[in-house]
């Protein structure tokens, strides 16, 4: 089953900025039980006022919570900086005034990925009323899911052709990245593939081998790594190699780091997510030693 649901582009944006993609309230200004949707099932998140799909995200749980709790277990996650923005937002959204208790709905999201370029509803033939007042619409449950060409097989990673000529933060180079960072959260279950942490604010997505266009953002050219962490693998101070052990410089001797050494990584559950063999080897030979 899938559930189509609009929000505010502002949430959306906030999040995708902030790379937030675990415990995310999807909040509505009135709260409404959903039908029998189940855990793990998808919500897609339609802008508001616009026939555009900005991406989806994995429900966990439904249940009425005040602006009060729900900043207070959620913070940022809510899409927004402070709980007087949020209360700008849901007084933008609803319609009726809302205070720290009035009472809203909240809908917890995992696995959020949010597109680069947004799906156009009207050429995917996606209906939806635009006179209509409630928040959700349903998906019949033999029917595919209303992006289902996001899910398309993908091909096994092969070894981008070119060189960057430049390290920088342009735009060419980061178009994809947010996806690509989404992507590999789900993979690796929003986990360091290394040490274990699960905060989203410390995580980010690691290309193996370097970004050269657009194909580099494939699941199997990435890993789920501590920011710290991604430093020293971009360092080439870390590297994994095909049998998926870590390899940590002599230059870290001393260092909290020398712990991973030899340790094997944390993998994908699913095994078309697992890294590239390939990207591994080429990544190691770049290893500094000393």
């Amino acid at each position: 089953m899938w559930i189509i649901a609009q929000t505010d582009k502002n949430w959306i944006n906030y999040l995708n900025d902030w790379q937030l993609t675990s415990n995310v309230n999807f909040w509505s200004p009135k709260y409404e039980g959903l039908r029998s949707i189940k855990a793990g099932e998808r919500i897609y998140f339609k802008i508001k006022g616009e026939r555009f799909i900005a991406g989806y995200g994995e429900f966990v749980r439904r249940e009425p919570l005040t602006v009060q709790e729900a900043w207070d277990i959620f913070w940022e996650r809510n899409g927004c900086e402070d709980i007087d923005a949020f209360i700008t937002l849901l007084n933008n959204n609803g319609s009726r005034r809302y205070y720290t208790n009035s009472i809203i709905g909240s809908t917890v999201l995992t696995n959020c990925i949010f597109f680069d370029q947004y799906i156009n509803m009207d050429a995917n033939e996606i209906r939806w009323n635009p006179k209509t007042q409630k928040s959700f619409r349903y998906g019949r449950y033999d029917e595919e899911p209303p992006v289902s060409h996001k899910n398309r097989r993908v091909h096994d990673f092969n070894l981008v052709d070119g060189h960057r000529t430049k390290k920088t933060s342009s735009t060419n180079i980061r178009e994809g990245q947010s996806e690509f960072r989404s992507k590999i959260c789900k993979a690796y279950d929003n986990t360091c593939c290394i040490s274990g942490v699960n905060v989203d604010e410390l995580l980010e997505a690691a290309h193996i081998q370097e970004y050269i266009n657009r194909n580099s953002h494939h699941v199997q050219n990435g890993l789920l790594l501590r920011v710290d962490l991604h430093r020293l693998y971009d360092s080439r101070l870390i590297y994994i190699d095909e049998n998926y052990t870590i390899h940590v410089s002599s230059l870290l001797n001393g260092t909290l780091y020398e712990q991973f050494n030899e340790q094997k990584i944390k993998l994908p559950k699913n095994k078309k997510d697992r890294p590239s063999v390939q990207a591994l080897v080429l990544r190691s030979n770049l290893f500094r030693t000393q």
